[in-house]
């Protein structure tokens, strides 16, 4: 009789053990799915973020190759207006040299300040790239554990532990 007592009592140690392990499981894989959908929109508002950046560089590439193109323009017209004035005037000389190279002086600085722009523009991009990535892998939450198996073994040994010291306390 004895006997029966015991397994009934190990029987039901098993099955709440199963239940809890059930509840367990459906509750982590519950939680599992909102951290999902959680990682799903940081994922999402990341990319749109990246997106928006990815314009405004192609944005700035244009303006600098447009900026560029305008100050080849000026320069080449102000070579141009400083040899048609020389020609007309029958000047010739250092002048006219000194002239010239005064335009491609500014012109050169012109250039080089407009690549500088870029290149910083470019620079402060790659920082708002690395934060907007550092900031979402921050944001991302991990998986939580299922622990219906800890909760099974724990009921285990719980059963075990009544059937040794049932039989103990028989010897």
């Amino acid at each position: 009789m004895a006997f029966y007592v015991i397994a009934a009592k190990v029987a039901m140690q098993m099955i709440q053990g199963a239940q809890q392990a059930k509840a367990a499981s459906r509750q982590s894989i519950a939680e599992n799915k909102m951290v999902q959908k959680f990682n799903d929109k940081t994922m999402y508002s990341t990319m749109e973020q990246i997106t928006q950046l990815n314009q405004q560089r192609a944005q700035q590439r244009q303006d600098t190759a447009a900026a560029l193109f305008n100050v080849g323009i000026q320069g080449m017209s102000a070579r141009d207006a400083i040899t048609t004035q020389a020609a007309a005037t029958d000047t010739i000389g250092a002048s006219v040299n000194d002239a010239v190279a005064t335009v491609n002086q500014k012109q050169g600085q012109a250039v080089g300040s407009t690549e500088d722009q870029y290149v910083r523009a470019i620079d402060q991009s790659n920082a708002m790239l690395s934060k907007i990535t550092d900031t979402a892998s921050n944001s991302l939450k991990n998986a939580v554990q299922d622990n219906s198996n800890a909760i099974m073994n724990q009921a285990g040994l719980s059963a075990i532990g009544s059937i040794v010291g049932s039989a103990a306390g028989q010897m």
